[in-house]
């Protein structure tokens, strides 16, 4: 689950970053560059796992994300839908909705 859904605050500057990180992975997406949006999308989840007020979880998740590669068959706009579901849960305070990317198809 991302770190964003754990804070009740996420500072505008960190959601400003977290959309430049989405927008890299989107243009990726968009350009159907695997490669590029496996990079950015790294990037992207290394910005969420920093956001965690919670020190061990934020160890545990960079660990795991050094561990993982993104799965091939994986259908990268719907990647970036999910991504973003997750960057605009702080702003919606919608929790429910927030977590519906999180929920297997």
């Amino acid at each position: 689950m991302s770190p964003l859904l754990r804070r009740r605050h996420v500072p505008p500057a960190a959601l400003d970053g977290l959309r430049k990180e989405l927008a890299e992975l989107t243009k990726a997406a968009e350009e159907a560059d695997p490669a590029a949006c496996a990079a950015a999308d790294h990037r992207l989840c290394t910005r969420l796992a920093a956001l965690s007020p919670n020190a061990l979880l934020r160890s545990r998740y960079a660990t795991l994300l050094s561990l993982t590669e993104p799965e091939g068959t994986e259908d990268l706009r719907e990647r970036c839908r999910r991504q973003a579901a997750l960057i605009d849960a702080p702003e919606a305070r919608d929790r429910a909705k927030a977590l519906e990317p999180t929920r297997p198809g």
